[in-house]
């Protein structure tokens, strides 16, 4: 999962300001179906784009990279506009952007099968272990306590924390084979970019990893797989690299 550092959107604010009270009232599924309905698509677009850019192109879940391209002026993207808090269940929070995600594409909801991922397998389930990726830094992955493991070429997410372990598979299906195949490609790559280099040059590799992410914004495919390489490799080559560096999920 990625923690998401969210802006605005200046498109969903605005088309709020022209809704009295009594919008808000309708059932939350009402507000958003209006928000994207007829007339509302260039807002929508915007809304998409807002989202894309506060994630770096990551799907807030699985941390692909989510494929998008313009066609005849809209946007056609492998993107579902996920509410962290179900728009069935919280109607002030459907129209809230800081409960609105980009999720991938990925799949068809269906329960009880390993089939989809994210936003389409979690459907209007809410969580009750994992935090929204909005909230606090610091505190959020102190929470979600994430980690990876490595099993015949497949990389698992998994956490310290027994609850969220269990949304991440029962509501979320993060570990479909599919996925952690995926990941290990990227864990394995890396992992060989990684050998023979000197601590030195490591940590030089980690600095620029991190400025591309925060400065320019740079979208990097299953982000905290990356992270979590370089921390254990630093930390294995070097006692002393935590207190010579922030944490980086705390960047």
């Amino acid at each position: 999962m990625l923690h998401v550092g969210k802006t605005s959107c200046e498109a969903l604010e605005n088309y709020k300001k022209d809704k009295d009270e009594s919008f808000f009232e309708q059932p939350g599924k009402e507000q958003y179906e209006k928000f994207y309905g007829k007339g509302n698509k260039n807002r929508f677009k915007e809304l998409c784009k807002d989202l894309l850019k506060d994630q770096h192109s990551l799907c807030c879940y699985c941390m692909r990279i989510i494929k998008q391209k313009e066609e005849h002026g809209n946007i056609a993207v492998k993107l579902s506009v996920e509410h962290f808090l179900s728009k069935y269940d919280y109607k002030s929070e459907a129209l809230n952007y800081s409960n609105l995600f980009g999720s991938c594409s990925f799949g068809k909801h269906a329960k009880g099968r390993e089939v989809g991922s994210c936003d389409n397998y979690k459907g209007g389930e809410n969580f009750k272990s994992i935090l929204n990726p909005s909230l606090d830094k610091v505190g959020f992955y102190e929470h979600m306590k994430l980690t990876f493991v490595s099993v015949n070429k497949y990389l698992y997410i998994k956490s310290g924390d027994t609850g969220v372990d269990k949304e991440l598979d029962e509501i979320l299906n993060l570990n479909i084979e599919d996925l952690c195949s995926s990941r290990y490609t990227v864990f394995n790559t890396v992992r060989n970019q990684m050998k023979g280099k000197t601590q030195t040059e490591l940590e030089g590799a980690y600095r620029r990893f991190i400025t591309m992410w925060k400065e320019e914004h740079a979208a990097a495919q299953f982000f905290n797989v990356i992270v979590y390489l370089f921390e254990h490799i630093l930390l294995e080559s070097s006692p002393n690299y935590g207190k010579k560096f922030l944490n980086p999920h705390y960047i």
